[in-house]
């Protein structure tokens, strides 16, 4: 892993200050995908590949297949987001890339092939267990089909800033994320052999939750929270959301939402569903077969578990970074962490480090 970097929501956004980590974009919405592509090209051209090898894994979907079902979808996202053609030509310009390839980064209909060997973590950690607010993620992929991440600080000209973990080439699907609006969230998969998606409702649902436009919108938690569950969707998804007040552990199906409040300052959420009746009960993985998901939430769970600890920054990296919630930290594991992100609330700054 690299070494950690922090962001303040403060900090100038400077595009001269980017890196291949860091994306500092501000001006209108292709300006601001310009740059986004620029300056994480060669990422982005890995994803690009990285996008065809996972077409080749599965036989009988073809790269016409994928750009079809892309191509149904794009009305949708555009009228949902108008700004996202803008950027998404923005990104490709900037990259050197067909638009289409950036398209299909952006409107990742992957993720409707079946399960995704995904093992990522969320823990939120608020008043009486840690010295400010935390919401900290690590996004998790099989080693070998890995994403190359960045960060993205994003001035929007409208008073509005944000920062989110990113894969490469796409502003739809952050893993994380903190905004202005002091609104932090994280996001992880629940992935078994009984999720079905629908790829029918490809014109009228977004491929995968969008935790930017919502980003963009929500001014507190619970705002955050309501607007996930009324996101028309294909596939669920595990989020959590917290500001300086209070935090929501959020998790959707394709049909169906189940929201609770953080009690006694902690969430914990790894890749299966804590709510077991109805329709969650009936498609979330099982401990017998994904054994792994349960080990890492009892882990958080174990590390956590005093309250009135004034935990810090450097508790919560701790943490983080330590097997089975860092994957890169458990030899034989078989996945890589391609990043681990910290949003301090509190003092609005965004840690992150990335798989290097």
């Amino acid at each position: 892993m690299t070494a950690w970097q922090s962001i303040r929501l403060d900090d100038p956004v400077d595009p001269d200050a980017s890196d291949a980590d860091i994306v500092y974009a501000a001006g209108d919405a292709r300006t601001r995908g310009r740059i986004h592509g620029t300056v994480a090209a060669k990422k982005i051209a890995a994803n690009v590949a990285l996008i065809d090898r996972i077409i080749a894994d599965h036989p009988g979907f073809t790269r016409a297949d994928f750009d079809e079902l892309v191509a149904r979808n794009r009305p949708f996202a555009t009228a949902q987001d108008p700004d996202l053609a803008e950027i998404v030509a923005g990104i490709a310009d900037g990259a050197g890339q067909p638009e289409d390839r950036i398209w299909g980064l952006n409107l990742p209909a992957h993720f409707l092939l079946g399960r995704i060997p995904q093992e990522c973590s969320q823990l939120y950690l608020g008043p009486g267990r840690a010295e400010g607010s935390f919401l900290t993620k690590t996004r998790d992929f099989r080693d070998d089909r890995s994403f190359a991440q960045v960060a993205v600080v994003t001035d929007h000209g409208d008073g509005l800033r944000t920062i989110a973990g990113h894969t490469a080439g796409s502003v739809t699907w952050p893993g994380s994320g903190l905004t202005s609006h002091g609104v932090a969230y994280s996001t992880s998969g629940v992935w078994s052999d009984r999720v079905r998606a629908d790829p029918a409702r490809a014109d009228s649902a977004w491929l995968l939750f969008n935790g930017d436009l919502i980003a963009r919108t929500a001014r507190s938690a619970r705002e955050f929270a309501a607007l996930a569950d009324a996101q028309s969707r294909i596939v669920g998804i595990n989020l959590v959301t917290a500001d300086a007040d209070a935090a929501y552990g959020v998790e959707l199906t394709a049909t169906a939402s189940s929201i609770r409040a953080a009690e006694g300052g902690r969430l914990i959420r790894t890749n299966h569903y804590v709510t077991t009746e109805d329709e969650f009960g009936a498609i979330g993985p099982r401990e017998a077969e994904y054994e792994n998901t349960f080990r890492r939430e009892r882990f958080l769970a174990d590390e956590t578990a005093d309250e009135g600890a004034a935990r810090e920054l450097a508790d919560v990296i701790r943490i983080m970074e330590a097997a089975p919630i860092c994957r890169e930290a458990e030899p034989g594991s078989g996945s890589v962490s391609e990043y681990t992100s910290v949003a301090d609330i509190t003092r609005g700054t965004f840690a992150i480090r990335f798989a290097g």
